[in-house]
């Protein structure tokens, strides 16, 4: 074998060596030149190089790890025992992970994780930005339990699901359920309720420095209580139309005790519709007692304001001064003061029998009128007529009216008292005084007495004197 130059010899392909090829190595051992095959190379490299050397950038092209096809353009499937990467790893493909957990550095229980435009983070709900108003086209997430998975709704489908089918049974699992606008019962009954709050209990209160408000403004009539009635114009209040309202009031006894509303109607709607109360519907009796009015209505300040106590009549209407049936009534509650139309009835202050006074008769002792009696009557008096009224007197007291004596005398003596004394007392007879009283006499018995002459007596006389 001639000598030559290992940089003259013909050279050999990384990708055409086979395992059985040999490569020369000098033998530091013995200091001798040997020769070693790829297949014994690569397994020295292995075990005694790469094992202990950390390979901070590497381009693998080909081959398998733990059985893994890598490289090519269409690596094969399969799976790791184990993969560790101290720094950060990038995937320009998707990542598949068949097991159930993804451990991060920061995992909250019931945090989620969301994107930021660069990365996933862990987020808590509570940290999530809010929504003050929800649009119609707002999405939420929800998880479709026919089709499945999660997806989103918008809120104008969510409540229109809501509004039909098997909806929404029953709100027991909310305790303090709020409303944010009018409850439409949609000509239900609402049952079973008990009133608590002191706010809904006696209704909201106004005091002076913040009445309670209604936000009024003009509209045409529609549905109106008085559809077709006076005005083609109707109040609409905070939104609706015309409603029947409910009032309360506390008492007239402790200061500012009454219940301050205010009816706004700075809406240039309102111009030429002052509002104002009245007794009845058709604004024959006004109401002004604790109304006051400030500015023109459909300029800006301009309201009318009423305080309810339990002298505001029971039944009131809110109408437009100038036009006719644009309102409806308000109920008071707790009023002592009844109405029927303009008419007024005050209920007592103290305890006692109402009667109402077109119904009571005239006192007096005319004829047709209810004796009255006075305060000095007693059982067993006597009565006396005291002007118009009657009055109680006691036995004493009619003896002195009548002059009589307070135990009689019987006798014939002066200022006594005459009785009969005589078991025998006839019709037509005469009287006799006896030595205590008078006795009956007749007339035969009266001639007797007298000495007179009786008939037969006359005859003989007259015979005799011939």
């Amino acid at each position: 074998m001639p000598v030559q130059k290992i940089s003259e010899m013909t050279a050999i392909t990384g990708s055409n060596t086979a395992t059985d090829d040999l490569f020369l190595v000098v033998d530091s051992s013995t200091n001798a030149t040997k020769k070693i095959t790829r297949a014994e190379l690569n397994n020295a490299i292995e075990q005694d190089v790469l094992a202990s050397i950390d390979i901070t950038t590497a381009n693998i092209d080909g081959g398998t790890i733990d059985g893994t096809t890598i490289g090519g353009t269409s690596a094969g499937a399969g799976s790791f025992t184990t993969l560790n990467a101290s720094g950060n790893c990038t995937i320009t493909g998707d990542l598949t992970v068949s097991g159930d957990d993804i451990t991060m550095g920061t995992n909250t229980a019931g945090n989620l994780l969301i994107a930021d435009g660069t990365n996933f983070n862990s987020v808590a709900v509570t940290s999530l930005g809010e929504i003050s108003t929800v649009a119609s086209d707002d999405v939420l997430l929800a998880l479709d339990t026919s089709g499945g998975g999660l997806k989103k709704v918008t809120r104008s489908t969510l409540v229109a699901g809501l509004a039909t089918g098997a909806t929404i049974g029953n709100v027991v699992e909310d305790t303090t359920p709020q409303l944010g606008g009018d409850l439409d019962g949609q000509n239900k009954n609402v049952e079973d309720i008990v009133l608590s709050s002191a706010t809904s209990h006696v209704g909201r209160y106004g005091s002076s420095s913040s009445p309670l408000t209604f936000t009024v403004t003009v509209a045409s009539k529609s549905g109106h209580p008085y559809q077709g009635d006076g005005s083609s114009s109707a109040y609409v209040l905070n939104g609706v139309q015309s409603p029947a309202l409910t009032l309360y009031g506390v008492d007239n006894v402790t200061s500012d005790s009454g219940y301050y509303y205010r009816f706004d109607q700075a809406d240039s709607s309102n111009s030429g519709h002052p509002l104002r109360f009245y007794l009845d519907a058709d604004k024959t009796t006004a109401y002004t007692t604790n109304v006051t009015t400030n500015g023109t209505a459909g300029s800006s300040g301009a309201y009318t304001q009423i305080i309810v106590t339990e002298d505001t009549p029971s039944i009131l209407y809110y109408q437009c001064s100038s036009h006719a049936y644009m309102g409806n009534h308000a109920v008071v509650i707790g009023s002592n003061k009844i109405n029927h139309s303009e008419a007024l009835i005050d209920m007592p202050t103290s305890t006692g029998t109402l009667a109402l006074t077109s119904q009571l008769v005239t006192s007096g002792i005319s004829s047709g009128n209810v004796a009255t009696f006075t305060s000095g009557a007693v059982d067993d008096d006597f009565l006396r007529i005291d002007g118009t009224s009657i009055e109680g007197r006691s036995a004493s007291e009619v003896l002195s009216d009548i002059g009589g004596q307070a135990s009689l005398t019987f006798g014939i003596s002066n200022t006594n008292a005459v009785k009969i004394d005589s078991s025998s007392v006839a019709n037509g007879e005469f009287a006799k005084f006896t030595a205590n009283g008078l006795e009956s006499r007749s007339t035969a018995e009266l001639s007797s007495d007298i000495g007179a002459a009786t008939t037969d007596d006359i005859i003989a006389l007259s015979i005799a004197l011939g």
